[in-house]
């Protein structure tokens, strides 16, 4: 388990109300930023403090690991930045009585870098750097601050107590209010396309044609099988794409929960990657034993394409 650090002023009501964190995936330029990144380091479970108007006054839980996802609707907060960006579902709670990081900067301070490129606030006023988004902290700069607030029993000693929403459902359902709302489809068209989301109609027969069974656990009984899109529905750009067969993996349950969560993915000549956040451990217990080493075959040029997209914009690979 890890803990982080969130300064979010600007976004602080959008984000709990809503709840997740959202970044652009680079700063303008195209530069790597690793308060951004962050996001897809951080796991289901992790606990987070929510720093905003020099308090804390929410604390988080992770619920799921980062999504892609376009720039939400934060006003004149977020006009600046671009809007491709990681989505990181937080079941948030609020203390009680809001933490003023100055009135225990004593406590915290020998638990804070002296570096401003790792501590999320000043040394000598606790103000919040501007620079900083997302950043880890350990456990006892969490455990200092939520003693101040009030105990949160739920998130610090049974982790996460009830199911957490769902907000790859919750994009894909607004995609989809949008394709049924497109005056320039008709009825056949529209109802294609809302069955390819969820992996059925043409969008599994063009599929069939281009992939016979799991690449990883050579199933092909169909009845076993997920049509599993590689560049995710909800961020196809034309109804061209989600139809397509090359836009597509047929995989067994677990196999497809891992590509779709970014937890694997592939490299054109078929070796598997796998993400930093799934342990040797997990894939043990899944069947998955040394699924790096494992080679599952070429793909041909119009599937790379789509892989290509996976594993810039979809593979946690932080």
């Amino acid at each position: 388990m890890r803990y982080w650090w969130v300064n979010h002023k600007q976004t602080v009501k959008h984000e709990v109300n809503g709840g997740f964190l959202w970044s652009p995936k680079t700063k303008k330029g195209n530069i790597k930023n690793r308060y951004y990144d962050n996001l897809c380091i951080a796991a289901p479970g992790d606990k987070v403090l929510s720093y905003a108007n020099k308090k804390v006054a929410y604390v988080g839980v992770v619920t799921d690991f980062a999504i892609s996802a376009s720039k939400p609707e934060f006003g004149a907060a977020g006009k600046l930045w671009g809007n491709d960006g990681w989505l990181l579902p937080v079941d948030w709670q609020k203390f009680s009585n809001p933490v003023s990081p100055f009135d225990i900067l004593d406590d915290l301070r020998p638990h804070l870098s002296k570096e401003s490129i790792y501590s999320p606030i000043r040394l000598d006023n606790a103000h919040g750097y501007q620079h900083i988004y997302l950043t880890e902290v350990g456990e006892d700069v969490f455990n200092i601050v939520e003693n101040a607030g009030e105990e949160l029993e739920h998130l610090v000693g049974k982790g996460i107590d009830k199911e957490p929403t769902d907000l790859r459902e919750k994009l894909d359902d607004e995609v989809e209010k949008q394709v049924i709302a497109d005056v320039d489809l008709n009825d056949t068209i529209k109802e294609q396309l809302i069955k390819a989301r969820r992996g059925q109609g043409d969008f599994r027969r063009n599929l069939q044609e281009v992939e016979p069974s799991c690449r990883i656990t050579k199933i092909d009984t169909p009845s076993l099988l997920i049509a599993s899109h590689i560049k995710p529905w909800r961020c196809c750009e034309s109804g061209n794409e989600r139809l397509d067969g090359n836009n597509g993996l047929l995989l067994a349950p677990h196999i497809d929960w891992l590509f779709d969560k970014g937890l694997i993915s592939f490299a054109d000549s078929g070796e598997v990657l796998v993400s930093p956040n799934l342990s040797e451990d997990e894939l043990n217990k899944l069947g998955l034993k040394n699924i790096s080493e494992q080679n599952v075959g070429s793909f041909n040029p119009n599937q790379i394409i789509y892989l290509d997209f996976h594993r810039d914009n979809i593979f946690l690979n932080k």
